[in-house]
């Protein structure tokens, strides 16, 4: 009897101990539960957080832009290629487009371009996972996902199929602080000699400013003034020719036109709304940073000029301004230049 009873007990606080640790269980995993619901939806409030402030200031540009094509009374927004059809790849707006993404990107260079180009690559395959160095990611994106290296625009297939696309992709184009950008280029482009088609171009602009001067590359001020004496600005080098010579905003209806200063917002709406990790363009570690260094570097270069060459230059891009919704910037003297019109 004892023996039996022994037994019970031990089988009783088995059982026991077997119920006590499953409700145990049981708690912890509804405490975890709550806790990845409490964090999923923490992540999911600071996207939507982010994301309303940045959708609210890119419809603001949006209206900018169309406000400012119907006062400069060009032609109302046409999605179609018959305007570009006659004249050559130079002149069209510099269009990159991938089937896989449905996704129409207009080139601006120093504006953030290589990454979307280097999206592209990797999304349609033609890179396996790992960024292209500057030069080969042009190069291959020339090749695989240029829209005027893909169709031809005197082919009425290939003409209907451009305007398809425009029609059905979601279409992004990217800005910056217009002089701060011819910062970026000079610094990038002309002011060292790591790229050697834009050092003799560096050069060039040197010995036609100052042709008694020894050899050597141009200065800010000889750049600028390379840039004041070209009257066309359709001729200009892409990377700083204005916005609007490049990506026909006043034809072309962006779904979206992200701002290099607003880079991380930006991002994540239009990587939410092609369906992407945000990641996968930008990282926002140490942005606030490297904005401040490119604020340092602005200020540094524009006063190193004479004030009526700050104030030319600024005349020369202030509709970029006015259209893309910049204020202006704060060294120009022009007094009805102090605030934007």
């Amino acid at each position: 009897m004892m023996k039996h009873r022994s037994i019970l007990f031990l089988l009783g606080t088995t059982i026991l101990i077997g119920a006590l640790m499953c409700i145990e269980r049981y708690f912890v995993t509804q405490e975890l539960t709550v806790n990845q619901k409490t964090q999923h939806s923490s992540l999911r409030d600071r996207i939507v957080s982010t994301a309303q402030p940045a959708e609210e200031a890119n419809a603001k540009r949006k209206r900018k832009i169309e406000k400012f094509c119907k006062l400069k009374r060009f032609s109302a927004l046409e999605m179609t290629v018959d305007s570009w059809s006659a004249n050559g790849v130079h002149s069209r707006p510099r269009l990159y487009f991938t089937d896989s993404m449905k996704l129409i990107f207009c080139e601006t260079p120093k504006c953030g371009t290589t990454q979307w180009r280097n999206l592209m690559l990797i999304m349609d395959g033609h890179l396996n996972g790992f960024e292209a160095g500057p030069e080969d990611n042009f190069e291959m994106s020339m090749k695989h996902n240029f829209m005027w290296t893909k169709f031809n625009l005197k082919n009425q297939t290939h003409a209907s199929n451009v305007n398809e696309r425009l029609r059905q992709y979601y279409k992004i184009m990217t800005t910056r602080e217009p002089l701060e950008r011819l910062v970026s280029a000079y610094r990038d482009k002309l002011e060292t000699n790591k790229n050697h088609f834009y050092y003799a171009v560096s050069k060039q602009i040197h010995k036609v400013a100052n042709p008694q001067s020894p050899p050597g590359p141009a200065s800010f001020e000889e750049f600028i003034d390379s840039i004041l004496s070209t009257k066309s600005r359709m001729g200009l080098d892409p990377h700083w020719k204005p916005y609007s010579e490049l990506c026909s905003p006043c034809k072309i209806n962006y779904d979206y036109v992200a701002k290099m200063e607003m880079v991380y917002d930006d991002t994540t709406v239009i990587t939410r709304n092609i369906g992407i990790a945000r990641d996968r363009i930008y990282n926002a570690t140490g942005r606030e940073r490297v904005q401040e260094r490119r604020n340092e570097l602005f200020h540094e270069y524009y006063l190193r000029l004479p004030i009526a060459k700050r104030d030319a230059i600024f005349r020369y891009y202030k509709d970029q301004y006015d259209m893309f919704d910049y204020d202006y910037p704060d060294f120009i003297s022009d007094s009805k230049f102090n605030k934007n019109e």
